[in-house]
């Protein structure tokens, strides 16, 4: 379009970040120049990625593929964001943007995206207050982070879902002791590795 090439040409700064503010709050803006504004530098776009109704799941996801990682936290803070652009959010493994997605209740977020997220809050901590602060968490997946995370979050757990803490320390215990078993024990003077050592020391 003619805005588009203008733009390309050198349409000033001020003028975009002006139009970008009234077009961030209206319902009726021209949804083309909505969109090429949302790609814009990050403090032109920011308006728009955080308040337009009108970008549709592909700008979005577009935004989230090829734009910068403020454009991705500014989408991720959104007051609603489908599934879809939760996923692709997740996709760019960002733990900024994701624990921002996981702080907004507005994200409706695929209990196939939950149940990874879940399972990467494993190694990532900072996933694990705001995934189990989501009203949407299964109770299952609650009871499944209870193994790993920290004696708060274990309070947590308890005193926000259905479970048995008795039960799951007890669970803790036996793996606890399992594990224990499985390490190798230190090799006896019997062992023929060990017994050529000495006999090498002795030469």
């Amino acid at each position: 379009s003619t805005w588009i090439r203008s733009r390309r040409c050198g349409l000033a700064r001020p003028v975009r970040t002006a139009l970008a503010e009234k077009m961030a709050a209206s319902p009726n803006a021209p949804q083309e120049v909505t969109a090429l504004l949302a790609n814009d530098e990050f403090d032109i776009a920011s308006p728009i990625l955080l308040n337009s109704t009108l970008l549709e799941d592909d700008d979005l996801m577009e935004i989230v593929k090829h734009r910068t990682i403020s454009h991705r936290l500014a989408i991720a803070m959104r007051r609603a964001i489908s599934e879809p652009v939760c996923d692709a959010l997740v996709a760019t493994n960002s733990i900024d943007v994701i624990k921002a997605l996981l702080e907004n209740h507005g994200a409706k977020i695929s209990a196939a995206t939950m149940a990874y997220l879940v399972d990467q809050s494993r190694a990532v901590d900072a996933y694990q207050g705001p995934l189990l602060r989501r009203a949407d968490l299964p109770q299952e997946l609650a009871k499944k982070m209870y193994y790993w995370v920290s004696a708060a979050l274990r309070h947590f757990i308890v005193e926000n879902y259905a479970v048995d803490a008795v039960e799951l320390d007890l669970a803790i215990a036996s793996i606890a002791q399992q594990a224990a078993a499985q390490i190798p024990s230190p090799p006896t003077p019997d062992e023929p590795a060990v017994h050529l050592a000495r006999q090498l020391d002795a030469r």
